[in-house]
């Protein structure tokens, strides 16, 4: 489902779009192309050790970050949230089984504030509950109905949004726990429910709740007044087979779980269909039962495929190709500087031997190949630099064709380095090899 361009360059640092500058030459892009995400990476498995997961599909496994890029799962027949890095690094956990405080029966989905607090809605129990970032009680409050999504506005520390199923209604809460205001009741009006489940709020204060039993998402002002919907059952372009996940960016483009189809559809703030992607199955992008979604302020999306147990990354692919000589086999010790937005991210350098260098900041994923329009390249012809921890060694790719079939090394000219996903912050820099004459 990955779509690649040659150019791409409008990049998103945290929610602002920016003009990549390659060299001296300024590329523009496609937006829609940056709806269609890349799998990075994954973690977990079945079981009730760190990192693993214990989540029986449609009970529960929502997902969360906070504003350090932290990732915190509901790990629902565990009884207990799970805290990881933004790479899937173990970090902390609480929880268990009980109706004490701190304790867990029907954990479902999470949020975190714009402090690091999060918010635990236990639909056994009828409660949320309230942590602070390193899982310390705080407080709790509720009772009747079992809540099941939960969100905090855009600032993260004034309201709380209580999707009920029960009674198919939201419920607005300042940060103590106080009920501010509802809406909603059962049907398939304008601004009814039938199974309401997950919520989400996006940077203007609207927010949005998936309508399971409509098969559709809802969209509200921060008062609960009903501004449109889209959605119906189906596999189609637009259509939904249990909707649970929502996630909103920066942009305002809404991110659907459409668990039924096992795939992520993208729609911009008025529900206009703009991109999918997933299938059933394990592999690398692939899903069985998604429930829960969330974004990080970097962009990245993480996905809780409880079928799997496990939680997938996905981030925007962006492709840089530039010029560093006019083609045949380079000019040597030349280097050109790849910026974004007035930060420098990385260099492709000749030296006077003739091999390439890239250099970039370690906090990104960086492919690097070479193409070349009548060519055909041989493996190893590729190198994927992915922060500190950089994997393969030199690339002496070679490629026949332009006429004359004889085998020849590439030059700067022909390569193309993807942006897998880039966080400009620190200065560490790190450097690899990718190719000589």
């Amino acid at each position: 489902m990955l779509q690649k361009a040659s150019f791409l360059g409008l990049f998103r640092f945290s929610t602002v779009l920016s003009t990549l500058i390659l060299g001296l030459a300024i590329f523009a892009s496609a937006p829609a192309l940056a709806l269609t995400y890349q799998y990075v990476t994954q973690w977990g498995s079945r079981g009730s050790g760190n990192g693993q997961f214990n989540i029986v599909v449609d009970g529960g496994g929502g997902v969360a970050t906070d504003v350090y890029g932290n990732v915190y799962v509901a790990d629902t027949d565990n009884a207990r949230i799970q805290k990881f890095d933004s790479n899937g690094i173990y970090v902390t956990q609480w929880g268990s089984r009980g109706s004490g405080n701190g304790q867990f029966v029907t954990l479902t989905c999470l949020a975190v504030d714009g402090s690091g607090n999060v918010y635990v809605a236990d639909w056994a129990l009828n409660r949320i509950q309230k942590f602070d970032s390193s899982g310390i009680y705080l407080t709790q409050w509720g009772s009747g109905y079992g809540p099941n999504g939960v969100a905090t506005d855009a600032d993260g520390n004034v309201y709380v949004y209580v999707s009920e199923q029960g009674s198919n209604e939201v419920q607005v809460f300042n940060s103590s726990g106080n009920l501010l205001f509802q809406w909603g009741s059962n049907g398939s009006g304008n601004g009814q429910f039938i199974g309401p489940n997950a919520v989400a709020t996006d940077a203007y204060g609207n927010v949005y709740v998936s309508d399971l039993g409509n098969n559709r998402v809802e969209k509200f002002d921060s008062n609960g007044n009903y501004l449109t919907q889209w959605g119906s059952s189906g596999s189609g372009n637009g259509q939904f087979d249990l909707p649970y996940g929502i996630a909103v960016d920066g942009s305002g483009n809404v991110y659907v779980l459409d668990q039924g189809n096992n795939r992520i559809q993208v729609f911009d703030s008025n529900g206009n269909y703009l991109a999918q992607w997933g299938s059933y199955g394990s592999g690398n992008g692939q899903f069985n039962a998604p429930y829960g979604i969330a974004m990080d302020g970097s962009g990245n999306l993480y996905v809780s495929d409880i079928g799997n147990s496990r939680i997938e990354k996905f981030a925007l692919p962006y492709t840089i190709s530039g010029t560093i000589s006019s083609g045949g086999t380079g000019i040597l010790g030349v280097t050109v500087t790849l910026t974004l937005g007035g930060v420098t991210i990385g260099t492709i350098t000749t030296d006077s031997n003739g091999n390439y260098s890239f250099t970039a900041l370690s906090n990104g994923s960086y492919t690097v190949t070479a193409s070349k329009s009548g060519y055909t390249f041989f493996a190893p012809d590729n190198i994927t630099i992915n922060g500190a921890n950089s994997t393969g060694d030199n690339i002496v790719a070679y490629a026949s064709g332009g006429g004359g079939g004889t085998p020849v090394g590439y030059s700067p000219a022909w390569l193309i380095i993807t942006l897998i996903s880039l966080t400009i912050a620190g200065g560490c820099l790190m450097r690899k090899r990718i190719g000589r004459t």
